[in-house]
């Protein structure tokens, strides 16, 4: 839990007859995770008692019952500080995944985070709300995150909707943005998370959704909010094993104006290997996007050319071409089938 001015650990994953502590190592060196609901944990709201939201946990020193809480009042340094101290310093023992809750925002939190775990951070999943002013926000999020290179491999789009007495879906706060989102950034991974007092009570009351719940006990909306927070799981699983397995170390791809091509180069730890394609093959060739925009690939012009070319996070690239569209996001694995693809044909 990164957030030091609103850590949501004590509140969400310690129900209220639960005792812990947070002890250190033999050597007084480092700090031992706070063991809940079968999940190693850490918070500032853990050492820092009464900042986490409540005073109704059993610690050894607050023992207050109500949902006070102290303020976390700290510099931006000295929360950086504290951070990596809580990420680095946290004996958390043989781990299948260390999950860090960054707060909102592009500060020094996040910052601080990946420069220091620089190449130990493979991934970031990225949550927002419908509204237009949280769009923006994610999307300053995915740029910074792009420029630390950390792929995004996932969206969440939550508090979206819910379902009146009748059934029907309702979306308070319009249809979102998350659609938006994928399609800028070429993101495979989206899911939405509607308005729900089970997972809000689960929540408040310190026993997570899915530890709370027995899933041939529940009604429709709430099997299918379990489905939805387990495909995200898996997701994560599997995009993360992707990452680690993919042994693409570079991929650069710009335009030569004086060859009137498209250069693109892959370079992993066997070989290196260069592509040089005409634009038009790559704009027929990834015909999808020439589609959505009610485009034939045969009125493609034979002269097109790209405007710009910019990196989407790892695995996207975003073209903006001379015939003025700027809606193209292809991602790296389209690009280098097609090529191959291309390169054959060449040869036969």
């Amino acid at each position: 839990d990164a957030d030091v001015y609103g850590p949501s650990l004590p509140t969400m994953m310690v129900d209220k007859d639960a005792s812990w502590s947070v002890t250190p190592t033999e050597d007084k060196m480092m700090v031992n995770p706070v063991s809940l609901h079968g999940v190693s944990c850490m918070s500032y709201g853990f050492v820092a008692p009464g900042t986490g939201g409540r005073r109704d946990h059993k610690n050894g020193n607050e023992m207050n019952r109500g949902l006070e809480a102290d303020a976390a009042i700290l510099r931006g340094p000295m929360v950086s500080s504290i951070v990596e101290h809580l990420t680095k310093r946290t004996l958390w023992g043989e781990l299948d995944f260390l999950i860090i809750d960054m707060p909102p925002g592009t500060g020094d939190v996040h910052l601080t985070l990946c420069q220091q775990m620089e190449n130990k951070i493979d991934a970031a999943v990225i949550v927002t709300t419908p509204q237009r002013l949280s769009f923006v926000d994610v999307v300053k999020g995915i740029d910074m995150f792009h420029r630390l290179k950390v792929p995004t491999i996932a969206v969440v789009e939550n508090m979206a909707w819910f379902k009146g007495d009748s059934g029907k879906k309702y979306f308070p706060f319009g249809q979102g943005h998350k659609d938006e989102l994928v399609n800028r950034y070429a993101i495979k991974n989206s899911y939405t998370f509607p308005i729900s007092e089970s997972t809000s009570s689960a929540g408040d009351n310190g026993i997570p959704f899915m530890a709370s719940s027995c899933y041939d006990e529940l009604d429709v909306t709430e099997k299918e909010l379990w489905d939805t927070y387990e495909a995200l799981g898996k997701a994560v699983v599997s995009e993360t094993e992707k990452i680690k397995n993919d042994k693409t170390n570079v991929f650069s791809i710009h335009y030569s104006p004086e060859r009137s091509s498209i250069i693109v180069r892959f370079i992993d730890q066997d070989a290196a290997v260069e592509y040089v394609v005409k634009p038009v093959e790559l704009r027929k060739g990834l015909s999808k996007t020439s589609e959505m925009l009610g485009m034939k690939t045969e009125d493609v012009p034979e002269d097109i050319h790209p405007v710009e070319i910019e990196l989407k996070g790892k695995y996207a690239v975003g073209i903006t071409w001379s015939d003025g569209h700027d809606a193209s996001i292809y991602s790296r694995e389209e690009i280098r089938k097609l090529c191959e693809t291309l390169d054959s044909k060449a040869k036969t």
